[in-house]
């Protein structure tokens, strides 16, 4: 896993859309393709807890259902949201793989 510091600024406009706070957006981009996802997403996830001045959002990739997200994001404070990647790294403040 890396973060990388991508210093883009969440416009009101993108946190109304998809229903997020003020706190600083850290987008999560766990692939595209199942087999990543089940691997990678699971991982990202172990750390979420440790920063709790941030919110997460996983970018989805539009060709994965969301109830195969949902499945491996719940009971947890992450936000997906599909097909929306660029727009989400324009919004974000860091981005993680």
């Amino acid at each position: 896993i890396w973060l990388e510091t991508y210093l883009g600024f969440a416009s009101n406009d993108f946190r109304k859309k998809y229903g997020l706070s003020d706190l600083p957006i850290i987008a999560l981009l766990p692939g595209s393709r199942k087999q990543e996802i089940s691997k990678m997403l699971p991982v990202i996830l172990s750390v979420v807890a440790g920063f709790p001045d941030y919110q997460f959002v996983v970018a989805g990739a539009p060709s994965v259902e969301t109830i195969y997200y949902n499945n491996l994001i719940r009971n947890t404070k992450v936000k997906l949201i599909s097909g929306a990647t660029h727009a989400i790294l324009q919004n974000s403040f860091y981005f993680g793989c």
